[in-house]
């Protein structure tokens, strides 16, 4: 299920959002070595983020919203994630938000897990990116004014758990596994973000 995107301002720059899409089938993998969240509290350095941190601190907060609905946390999954990354590289490109690509092969969530592996019952798929407000003197860029990680990484958090499907997705009691991809774009001054669940 997949409908247009809804758009959200923030500020002069935009943060936009889709439903999220819910399928069936798919698998999962190993656990990511480095799960540091040390420099969270740091503002981000727009010229060099670390997604990673970003990734990290997503999967954080996701686990703490189902912890605090009385669900188990996702384990990490590096095949979700390699889905969820191909899916973020796309709206990055495109610079929008979709739960579909024109790539052969890669068309849906389901075609983008299998290609990455296979095995997997359920999953579903949350997008979303959050610009940063950007500051013009006469029409110039004066400032970009950014969040720390955890500060960005909780506002996405929050606004999949303001959006009923995207809520779900988070909240689903069957869903085992997440693969989480982050992505900045200097085009738009905004991050993407991108979840994968699945079920094995």
């Amino acid at each position: 299920m997949s409908t247009e995107p809804s758009k959200k301002e923030v500020k002069k720059t935009p943060s936009k959002k889709t439903k999220p899409e819910t399928t069936a089938p798919i698998p999962p993998t190993e656990k990511r070595i480095n799960r540091s969240t040390a420099g969270a509290d740091q503002k981000i350095n727009y010229t060099s983020i670390n997604v990673s941190l970003i990734e990290t601190l997503i999967h954080e907060e996701i686990n703490k919203a189902r912890s605090a609905n009385g669900l188990p946390p996702l384990a990490y999954d590096n095949t979700l994630r390699k889905a969820a990354e191909d899916q973020n590289t796309y709206c990055l490109v495109q610079t929008d938000l979709t739960h579909y690509q024109n790539t052969p092969g890669k068309k849906t969530i389901k075609d983008r897990v299998e290609f990455y592996g296979n095995g997997y019952t359920m999953m579903a798929e949350n997008l979303i990116y959050e610009g940063f407000t950007v500051r013009r003197t006469n029409g110039v860029i004066s400032d970009i004014l950014t969040p720390t990680y955890r500060d960005l990484a909780k506002t996405m958090v929050i606004n999949w758990m303001n959006s009923p499907g995207h809520r779900a997705n988070i909240l689903e009691k069957d869903l085992e596994r997440v693969g989480t991809a982050a992505a900045y774009n200097p085009k738009n001054y905004a991050v993407y973000a991108t979840q994968v669940f699945g079920t094995k």
